[in-house]
């Protein structure tokens, strides 16, 4: 993704545009390659290609219908679900065999893939042109979409807006850092992570909105392998998860008291700084 420093030549509506579409291109081409020989590799990539797009649309919402908005989220949610299971799976046999050093998991506790139309769980042909239609019609929409004109104190807004859902989860879960909840946090998370990388020139906070990001979902993923075994598991496996997830917790909450300092009236002000305008003078797109 292109950062705060190239999408100050052109009006922001349209930089965002040119994102959302090349996003949605290479999201084509992952479901073209899925054949190839690492599957996994392009799951991975299309899955956080969906989050990208859900991201920056989130900057644009103000200039679009919400009908758009609508249709727009209804095709990313279908190409993002579609390999739900098989991403979930692959990590989790990916974890057992990290967790199995010094035989803490026996063979036999590894999570065989689901039975699917195409070869290893993949989608078989007919499942996959669907895919491949629902990714050309998103890429088709983000073309023709009518899209008003959006000034940077308008992505500014929307943007201190997510930070702030972020930090609200965050306070959220020190009181309470259920499995459920460090879950919600992650998307705002990962939102605040791409939409830093278009609007904010500031290399710290987008290394520690990453790593955060990347934390909350390794915890999730070993939340998910001990729900799994939650009705019979080696007590050993129980113990390096719950290891695992107690060490991860106290970085998540390190990291995250080191992002969410500032205010969001900060943020939004650092953002209109980034692109050299102020609240009253922003500059149309």
């Amino acid at each position: 993704m292109a950062t705060a420093r190239s999408s100050a030549a052109s009006p922001p509506e349209q930089r965002l545009r040119q994102v959302l579409l090349s996003i949605s291109r290479q999201a084509e081409r992952d479901l073209m390659l899925l054949s190839s020989r690492h599957p996994h590799t392009r799951i991975h990539a299309l899955r956080v290609r969906m989050k990208k797009l859900r991201a920056i649309l989130r900057l644009i919402a103000p200039g679009l219908a919400p009908a758009t908005i609508k249709a727009i989220r209804r095709s990313m949610r279908v190409l993002k679900q579609a390999f739900a299971m098989h991403r979930d799976q692959h990590v989790l046999n990916a974890l057992l065999a990290e967790l199995g050093e010094g035989d803490v998991v026996c063979h036999k506790e590894c999570i065989a893939p689901e039975n699917g139309d195409g070869p290893n769980g993949l989608p078989g042909p007919a499942q996959l042109r669907r895919l491949k239609a629902t990714a050309h019609a998103l890429t088709r929409r983000l073309q023709t979409m009518t899209l008003r004109p959006l000034a940077w104190d308008d992505i500014a807004t929307a943007y201190a807006r997510r930070y702030a859902k972020a930090r609200q989860w965050f306070r959220r879960c020190e009181r309470k850092p259920s499995a459920a909840r460090l879950h919600r946090w992650r998307s705002p998370v990962k939102d605040h992570y791409f939409q830093s990388l278009l609007v904010l020139r500031d290399r710290r906070h987008l290394s520690a909105s990453r790593k955060l990001g990347s934390l909350l979902g390794q915890i999730h993923d070993l939340a998910m392998l001990r729900e799994h075994y939650s009705h019979g598991s080696s007590d050993r496996l129980a113990r390096a998860i719950h290891r695992q997830m107690k060490t991860l917790r106290a970085r998540i909450f390190r990291k995250a008291r080191h992002l969410f300092a500032l205010t969001p009236g900060k943020i939004a002000r650092q953002t209109r700084a980034a692109h050299k305008i102020g609240a009253k003078d922003a500059i149309e797109g």
